[in-house]
């Protein structure tokens, strides 16, 4: 059941549209693996400073989907037991860990199979490795020296490299926008129906009520008494199976100035697994 609910801004003129789109969808089960990391990816620098720390990488996942092993890159000099935790940022909550895993004495990336971990799109999550008591670790400095992507489906932000020097914490502090090569494996979940919405060909986070010009949230100025302005939106399922669009209508605008949108063409009630339907506000 989809109920997308259009919150609509203004104030003296037509300036801001803030699209609030609430969605209870369906997300079962998974396919194709893929890493916060190239494999092209190796240490640009060691250090023996860190014992016992928590060395980590934030990231953010686009589609539902699983974690289903964990990934570091050992070195030669390292050795003995590492702990892995993997954290929901939000409520600083461990969805996974901690895991003991003995490890050191190559240079490869390396990976372990855990339990699958589900977790949520657009939301923050944190896997944290620890060193052992000799401290030994990877760093590439400056390599999140902005927010980036995969090229999948996984996001991180700037300084995404992290690190607590108290064994057990979720580590929050970055030196250097550096990177320590920590990574998961993950798998999206694509079984069900997976809706997201763009404007522009930019996607508008589900429940954001933040506009953006980018994404068409934002309209741009246009005085309420000379003319209209239209955005269209598209909702698409990158899910497999047919999303059914229920609500009546299927897109609604509320509001303080609710008076001042209409939705000028709604979309299709049935959108299908890898389609798109589209809608005019």
């Amino acid at each position: 059941m989809v109920n997308p609910n259009e919150s609509m801004k203004s104030t003296s003129r037509l300036t801001i549209l803030s699209s609030v789109l609430m969605f209870l969808l369906s997300f079962p089960a998974t396919r194709a693996a893929e890493s916060i990391y190239p494999d092209s990816v190796i240490p640009r620098g060691r250090a023996s400073d860190a014992p016992n720390w928590e060395l980590g990488t934030i990231f953010r996942a686009d589609l539902p989907g699983k974690i289903t092993q964990v990934r570091v890159f050992s070195l030669a000099e390292e050795s003995g037991d590492h702990q892995v935790r993997i954290w929901r940022n939000a409520d600083n909550t461990v969805i996974a860990g901690p895991i003991k895993w003995t490890f050191g004495g190559e240079e490869a990336w390396i990976t372990l199979d855990i339990l699958d971990v589900a977790i949520q799109p657009d939301q923050d999550y944190t896997i944290a490795i620890s060193t052992t008591a000799d401290g030994w670790y990877p760093a590439n400095g400056s390599y999140f020296l902005s927010a980036g992507n995969n090229g999948q489906n996984l996001v991180y932000p700037k300084a995404a490299g992290v690190f607590s020097a108290t064994a057990g914490m979720r580590p929050t502090d970055s030196f250097n926008n550096a990177a320590y090569l920590r990574d998961i494996v993950f798998e999206t979940d694509l079984s069900g129906t997976v809706m997201r919405v763009k404007g522009n060909n930019f996607g508008v986070p589900d429940g954001s009520t933040t506009s953006s010009a980018a994404n068409g949230t934002d309209v741009g100025g246009k005085g309420v008494n000379s003319g209209t302005r239209e955005q269209v939106l598209t909702i698409q399922n990158l899910g497999q199976t047919a999303l059914q669009l229920t609500g009546s209508p299927p897109v609604a605008i509320s509001g303080a100035q609710a008076a001042e949108f209409v939705v000028s063409s709604q979309p299709s009630a049935s959108v299908p697994g890898g389609g798109s339907a589209t809608f005019t506000v």
